[in-house]
């Protein structure tokens, strides 16, 4: 069981070296073995698993395969829950995941739902002024923008950092 999880993480390293070079073809062909070799194997049950459906899930949803990454990101959402308890920080990270698919799908209410999710996630875990918290918050409002929400956009700035009015300025555009 030790050696095909440590092959099952040996191609997740791989795949994400492959991607980082831009070789997204090879990297899909990396990640469809590894989460075959997971699932032949009964590694279902494995953080490194998880990182294998993650990973092919992920690469499908930069190629704009996204009824393919949906049934991977659900599957390693249920697992991970699963294995690591609801309340943990790959949780969170596999419900932004699920949101950043459904963003990038332009499904913003199921997007909203998963950012706020796991937004409330990582404060529980981590409190409010943890970076991942600024980085949901500007993902829900990059989607309210996108939806013409700007007022809803604006308040989900960050909380921890302050609020800096402009000074008063003269342009052209005031006039």
């Amino acid at each position: 069981m030790k050696k095909l999880l440590e092959k099952l993480n040996q191609l997740n390293l791989q795949v994400v070296q492959l991607a980082g070079q831009g070789n997204f073809k090879q990297a899909i062909i990396i990640a469809q073995e590894a989460v075959n070799l997971g699932s032949s194997q009964q590694l279902t049950e494995h953080s490194e698993y998880c990182d294998s459906l993650n990973n092919l899930a992920e690469l499908y949803r930069i190629q704009g395969c996204y009824l393919e990454a949906n049934p991977l990101y659900l599957q390693a959402l249920t697992i991970r829950k699963n294995l690591l308890g609801s309340e943990h920080p790959d949780v969170a990270q596999s419900l932004n995941n699920l949101a950043v698919l459904y963003h990038s799908q332009g499904n913003y209410s199921q997007a909203e739902k998963y950012f706020l999710e796991s937004l409330e996630l990582w404060k529980s875990i981590f409190g409010a002024e943890h970076f991942q918290i600024a980085t949901n918050l500007n993902n829900l409002a990059e989607i309210y923008r996108e939806q013409g929400k700007y007022l809803k956009a604006i308040s989900n700035r960050p909380v921890f950092l302050p609020k800096v009015d402009a000074p008063p300025t003269s342009s052209k555009y005031d006039e």
